[in-house]
């Protein structure tokens, strides 16, 4: 995850336990940011205060100043009580090896946004919103009804609306259900009922022009008619293609007609990509 402040980019190091703080003008490092709480980091948030990473197998949250030093931390348990545990402050997760596949954490966090006093998290695990009150310490979840099988990972508010990544090749375009705005059912009755965000439109790749399902789907922005999201480039992918480790960055409109597909190769030589497992995007930063 990459994130542009004051001047500056701050961006995971290699996905796993740092940050990067790079100037904007040249994309020269200016330092590394690192402390024992980074472990196989997801998504970052930046402000004037803090950094704020996510140490994804503990579903903690950690506040760190610019120069690593860890502020605070706060852990969201089963029962989505929150609470701060002084003993995982023992271990140095940088050097812990995720060990396997797929999503760990009872959560599985990715997306890190803050707005005023909430931070709302992105959870592969439930396909929901976890929103934490800051001051209170307090969490809930905001869940989306998609009516489709989904892995969501990456998403945020832009416009009134919500915007998702499902890693398995789908965007999904949710509101809240109390806006006067057209929901997919026009009953009379429905408002009667609980809801709580809705997807009005799911964008199948596998539907749209590029005829297949992706073996990968993240990173989001979103301005005016433009959805831009990157693809492929994992394990499985990769093998197929000869060891021609690729991804895509795809630009698409909001119903999934595509404007451009960028696609950026590495290392076509066999004997060179043979110990690189995937080459993916992650997040999309537009400047």
């Amino acid at each position: 995850t990459a994130v542009a402040k004051n001047n500056k980019f701050y961006v995971q190091a290699g996905g796993w336990n740092g940050v990067y703080e790079i100037n904007k003008s040249d994309f020269s490092l200016k330092k590394i940011i690192t402390n024992n709480l980074m472990n196989d980091i997801h998504g970052i948030h930046v402000d004037k205060e803090f950094i704020i990473t996510v140490l994804t197998g503990k579903d903690t949250l950690v506040f760190t100043d610019f120069d690593g030093k860890i502020i605070d931390h706060f852990t969201i348990s089963n029962d989505l009580n929150v609470a701060k545990d002084p003993t995982i402050e023992k271990i140095d997760w940088r050097f812990l090896s995720k060990q396997f596949r797929g999503s760990h954490g009872i959560w599985h966090i990715n997306h890190v946004k803050k707005y005023g006093n909430e931070l709302w998290l992105t959870c592969r695990n439930i396909n929901a919103f976890i929103i934490v009150n800051l001051k209170n310490r307090k969490a809930f979840i905001k869940t989306i009804d998609t009516k489709t099988p989904s892995m969501l990972h990456d998403g945020g508010k832009y416009n009134e609306k919500y915007y998702f990544t499902s890693i398995d090749g789908k965007i999904i375009i949710a509101e809240e259900s109390g806006n006067n705005s057209k929901l997919r059912e026009n009953f009379k009755q429905i408002k009667k009922f609980n809801r709580d965000l809705t997807a009005n439109k799911v964008i199948r790749f596998r539907n749209s022009e590029l005829n297949r399902e992706p073996s990968w789907c993240r990173g989001m922005f979103v301005k005016g008619n433009h959805i831009l999201t990157t693809i492929d480039g994992r394990y499985e992918d990769n093998l197929t293609k000869n060891f021609d480790l690729s991804f895509s960055l795809l630009c698409i409109d909001h119903e999934g007609k595509i404007i451009f597909k960028n696609e950026f190769d590495f290392f076509k030589n066999k004997s060179k990509a043979e110990d690189i497992k995937f080459v993916t995007g992650f997040d999309i930063l537009v400047l």
